[in-house]
């Protein structure tokens, strides 16, 4: 957290921050299916200004999901939609994923008995 601001490149207003934070999130199972155990994740964010970047690896539950897919619980609405990318190492896929307006990160293909999954993007409030 920044207290009272900071300019950057300049003096004007343009160049004056005074919005940066970093979190934890917590991602919400939307409609994925729930395999076994108990999802949980370690997810953050850092949001400068109006951007938002974001990360969140799973730690707990095994999920599986067909196409169109999501996630739920953003930290931030997005301001529309933008993407970025997920991994998973057990089976080994990855591949696009796209933040929407409703707080919802999906996936632009099907998983299954997912247990590692790694989401990470960049979008704009």
């Amino acid at each position: 957290y920044l207290s009272g601001g900071v300019y950057l490149g300049g003096t004007s207003t343009p160049n004056f921050l005074d919005d940066y934070e970093e979190g934890t999130w917590t991602p919400a199972i939307g409609s994925f299916t729930l395999n076994s155990g108990t999802l949980a994740f370690n997810a953050t964010y850092t949001k400068v200004g109006n951007m938002v970047t974001v990360s969140a690896r799973q730690t707990g539950g095994n999920i599986s999901w067909s196409a169109e897919k999501h996630l739920d619980g953003l930290p931030f609405a997005p301001n529309k939609g933008t993407g970025g990318t997920f991994t998973n190492t057990a089976p080994d896929i990855g591949g696009q994923i796209l933040f929407w307006t409703n707080s919802a990160v999906f996936f632009n293909q099907a998983g299954s008995s997912q247990g590692s999954l790694v989401i990470t993007g960049t979008y704009y409030v």
